[in-house]
């Protein structure tokens, strides 16, 4: 019947004679008075469809089950709470390439009043106040499975995911599965299950809901509401005034857009809270936590303004339902769709994320390549600090410490001299495992790093006199000169025992020693001020004459 209009049962409240505003898509009170029902038995093959990910079938999954667009609008401006199997655009995973929807529907029956609506009371509008009210209820089977596939066992899964399709279509009873098919469906990443029956929504195999289907199928009393068909109280109350109860339809092209825009929005936003929430923080594993922060702040702000222009298109498309102002109504949404503060704010987080995704993914090889990770920014390292304090805050008193000093700046812009580096730290701890890799980011500290640089404990510099910070910029790029590592250990002590009668020089050695390896050359010893670790009753000599 053309006054009628037909919507998806997301309230299970809706009975018989049940109001309904159909401004804001909702179940209001019952209408009051004898009347008689009748059920029909629909004859109608059931509804089966598998949809990939990442398709245009599937940007738009309640139009492709059926949902009208009126409640379509109402939904994604949460006119109406999200319930049963609208539930479905709050799919909690990323969908990709891997993501699969299988649809099933099945009307059973219709009951239905339609006839007997004549004979009752008026109702009272004060009390209840709505657009029309439901003269029939479909009955049946409604159900969305959200299926994540592994890479490499997608083909073969989609095969059996026909197969399931054609025989919930064709066949009365479930087909029989090899122990291969079950093993394939049984390592499905993730099956999540939205319906209008909860028993569904329970189960989390593939083969469960696939047999769970089959035998409800034929247990009718266990079916639920599918859709309720809803008839204008103007048309079967005269009477009423009509500035209380008329209804219109948002128009076909502004709906369109209005949709298009919404669902848009909603989808961009769902994919921010995903990776914010979830991908990023297991990713990044607690580090880059106050970027992390700065990113959520932000994200409230979207959000923020979401909901206000949200506020605002609702009262809007409330008032072009109730006839009001329609014309100028609808140029105020292209209006407000029109504006770019949000969607360019989207955008800019975007961005944000994705730097941080980078940052999170090369943190993941760092630590592969038998690297630490240190946000110099959490220890306090700021432009106020000598370059020696920054030192000593970095190694402390880890002599197997070897820093490499660097920013997203220098990694980018010079990515030769980088990979260097890192290739010659790397090679090095290949030949020596005692020491302990340490990749210094200075990318989010106010401190200004000139270059990158090595830097190293004090004991490895002894070794091969090599000291942090001192390489030019034009060496940095010609080629870092690749520090001599200690084969092993940096702190390596060999105890000496000297034995003899007084006199005989053992003072003498140990004094010569010292100066040995104090001086680097004879000149120097001669021209210095000579070491004495142990005092001698003696003059020491310290010339070729010994004078």
């Amino acid at each position: 019947m053309a006054l009628t209009m037909e919507r998806v049962a997301i309230d299970k409240s809706g009975t018989l004679r049940s109001f309904y505003d159909g401004y804001r898509d909702t179940v209001k009170g019952k209408l009051i008075g004898n009347f008689t029902t009748k059920f029909i038995s629909c004859k109608e093959s059931p509804t089966c469809l598998l949809i990939e990910g990442r398709t245009p079938e599937s940007q738009n999954l309640l139009a492709l089950m059926k949902f009208d667009a009126e409640l379509r609008l109402s939904i994604y401006l949460k006119l109406v709470p999200v319930n049963e199997i609208a539930s479905l655009i709050n799919y909690p995973r990323r969908i990709d390439k891997y993501t699969r929807f299988l649809y099933f529907h099945q009307r059973t029956y219709t009951e239905s009043c339609q006839d007997n609506l004549d004979n009752l009371q008026t109702p009272s509008f004060s009390k209840t106040f709505a657009t029309h009210i439901i003269t029939e209820v479909d009955w049946g089977i409604n159900i969305v499975i959200v299926l994540q596939l592994a890479p490499d066992q997608a083909i073969k899964i989609d095969s059996i995911l026909e197969k399931i399709c054609i025989s919930l279509t064709h066949d009365t009873h479930a087909m029989n599965m090899d122990e291969d098919e079950k093993d394939l469906c049984d390592n499905i990443i993730s099956t999540t299950v939205y319906s209008n029956i909860d028993e569904f929504t329970k189960l989390t195999k593939l083969v469960d809901v696939y047999r769970k289907i089959f035998k409800l199928k034929k247990v009718r009393n266990e079916h639920q509401r599918l859709n309720y068909i809803l008839y204008p109280i103007k048309t079967l109350y005269p009477e009423c005034s009509e500035d209380k109860v008329t209804f219109k339809l948002v128009d076909q092209s502004a709906a369109e857009a209005l949709e298009f825009y919404l669902l848009q929005q909603f989808n961009e936003l769902k994919l921010l809270h995903l990776r914010l929430n979830h991908e990023l923080p297991d990713l990044l594993q607690d580090k880059l936590e106050k970027k992390l922060k700065e990113a959520h702040k932000y994200l409230r702000e979207i959000n923020e303004m979401h909901e206000q222009q949200l506020q605002q298109i609702r009262e809007l498309v409330i008032e072009i339902r109730k006839g009001i102002n329609v014309q100028i109504s609808i140029d105020k949404l292209t209006e407000l769709y029109s504006q770019t503060t949000i969607s360019n704010s989207i955008q800019k987080l975007t961005k944000i994320l994705e730097k941080l995704e980078s940052k999170g993914e090369f943190i993941k090889n760092l630590q592969n390549d038998g690297f630490e990770y240190c946000n110099v920014a959490n220890l306090g390292i700021e432009d106020r600090l000598e370059r020696s304090q920054i030192q000593d805050i970095l190694i402390g008193n880890d002599s197997n410490k070897v820093i490499f000093l660097s920013n997203d700046k220098f990694r980018d812009n010079d990515k030769q001299t980088w990979i260097e580096l890192y290739s010659e730290i790397s090679e090095e701890r290949k030949k020596n495992r005692q020491l302990r890799l340490v990749y210094a980011d200075f990318t989010y500290s106010t401190y200004t790093l000139k270059k990158m640089t090595i830097a190293l404990s004090k004991d490895m510099r002894a070794n091969q006199n090599l000291s942090n910070f001192q390489s030019s910029e034009s060496d940095a790029k010609r080629k870092f000169p690749s520090p001599t590592f200690p084969p092993s250990s940096a702190k390596k002590f060999v105890n000496i025992l000297l034995l003899g009668e007084s006199g005989v020089g053992k003072s003498t050695f140990i004094n010569a020693f010292a100066n040995y390896l104090h001086f680097q050359t004879l000149d120097k010893a001669q021209q210095g001020k000579p070491i004495v670790i142990i005092p001698v009753s003696f003059i020491m000599t310290i010339n070729d004459n010994f004078d």
